[in-house]
């Protein structure tokens, strides 16, 4: 008797975990803000941005409201002509993020430099205002 009363107790907890565990929030499509837009399809999370662009080779990932962190390349950009021999300014970067509503609020660390978190705020479904260098 007592072993079933374990075994029940046991599938209790486990259903219980599975009913908390946060829903992902779908993270598809395009959103947009002031010098950044995002296109997030199911193979790529391309970011565009004034001077700069940042590459996550999947789509974004969510755990409730928060984007997960993860691990993708940020390009810096310059104005002018790009030489023919250039090579791009590729830094890595971690991102990270929550969601609320249609709003989207990412931090991106480029880890190989001491700077600021570069913070980005953006609207589900809305193209962004991005103007490129000169």
């Amino acid at each position: 008797m007592k072993k079933w009363t374990f075994v029940l107790v046991i599938l209790v907890f486990i259903a219980c975990q599975k009913s908390i565990s946060p829903e992902p929030i779908n993270t598809l499509g395009l959103w947009g803000g002031s010098g950044v837009q995002l296109e997030v399809t199911e193979n790529n999370s391309f970011f565009d941005m004034d001077c700069a662009s940042a590459n996550i080779n999947s789509k974004l990932k969510t755990t409730g409201n928060q984007v997960v962190e993860q691990f993708g390349t940020y390009t810096y950009e310059h104005g002018g002509p790009i030489a023919i021999d250039e090579k791009p300014d590729l830094h890595p970067a971690k991102f990270r993020g929550k969601i609320v509503n249609d709003s989207m609020f990412i931090f991106i660390t480029i880890l190989d430099q001491k700077r600021a978190d570069i913070s980005l705020n953006l609207k589900r479904n809305s193209s962004g205002l991005v103007f490129k260098c000169l």
